[in-house]
C-alpha cells in the first residue's frame, strides 16, 4: 500500500470445482445396469403410501370465468381451455390426472378442477399468463373454491358440457354477495353430481352428464 492507494492486485481466494470422477470399464456397466431397474424416489414413496393405505390430498378449485367480446365465443374458449388442460397434464411431473365438471353457460362458464397439487397450480398459472392475450375469449376469471387438502375426488374423469337454450340473466342483477351464498350450493351440488359418477361404465356417465342441460338448464 502507497499513500493510502493500493498499488498491487489484491489476492482473493479461488474457489475450484472438483470435477466428479469418470466411472468406465466393467463397473460403468454395473452401475448403468442398476440405475436401470432402480425405482425413483418417488416410485418408492409412492409405494410405500400405497402399502399403508395412505392417498394423497387433492387440490379442489372451483372458477369462474367470463365470456370476452367475441360473438358466440363459448365453444372457442371451452376448446382452448380444454386444450390448456391436456397441456398441462402432460407436463407434470408426476403425471397428474385432472378431473372435474366445466359448464359453459351462455355469458360465463364454471369449472371444478381437481388434481394433485402442482397440476391445479400449473393450470390456474397458465389461465392467469393467457388471460390478457385471450380477452377476446375471457374478460375475467375468478376463484370461488380453493380446497388444497380434499380427501379425494368426487369426479372420476373431466367432463365438459355446454348448456344450450338458457335464459340469460341480467349479470347486474346479482351482487357479489348473492354470488358468494350461491357457490357452495353449486360446489356440493356438483360434487354429488360426480360421485354418483363413479360405478357408472363409460356410456352411462356420458348419458349422466348429458342429463345436466336438465338439471341445470
Amino acid at each position: 500500500e502507497r499513500n493510502g492507494k493500493l498499488t498491487g492486485a489484491t489476492t482473493m481466494e479461488k474457489r475450484t470445482s472438483v470435477a466428479a470422477p469418470v466411472v468406465t470399464g466393467p463397473q460403468a456397466e454395473i452401475l448403468a445396469e442398476l440405475d436401470a431397474h432402480l425405482p425413483s424416489l418417488l416410485e418408492v414413496v409412492n409405494e410405500k403410501a400405497a402399502s399403508l393405505g395412505l392417498r394423497e390430498k387433492i387440490h379442489r378449485v372451483m372458477i369462474a370465468i367470463k365470456y370476452g367480446k367475441k360473438p358466440n365465443c363459448g365453444e372457442s374458449l371451452k376448446a382452448t381451455l380444454e386444450s390448456w388442460f391436456e397441456a398441462e397434464q402432460a407436463v407434470d411431473e408426476r403425471n397428474g390426472k385432472l378431473t372435474g365438471v366445466l359448464l359453459m353457460y351462455p355469458v360465463c362458464c364454471v369449472a371444478i378442477l381437481e388434481g394433485v397439487h402442482n397440476l391445479i397450480i400449473g393450470i390456474l398459472k397458465k389461465l392467469k399468463e393467457n388471460h390478457e392475450r385471450n380477452s377476446d375469449l375471457m374478460s375475467s376469471i375468478h376463484m370461488l373454491i380453493s380446497v388444497p387438502d380434499a380427501p379425494g375426488k368426487s369426479f372420476p374423469n373431466f367432463f365438459s358440457k355446454t348448456l344450450q337454450n338458457i335464459v340469460a340473466k341480467d349479470s347486474a342483477q346479482f351482487d357479489k354477495e348473492q354470488v358468494i351464498n350461491i357457490t357452495p350450493e353449486i360446489s356440493i351440488s356438483l360434487q354429488k353430481i360426480g360421485r354418483k359418477l363413479e360405478p357408472l361404465s363409460p356410456d352411462e356417465r356420458t348419458r349422466n352428464i348429458d342429463n345436466l342441460q336438465r338439471i341445470y338448464g
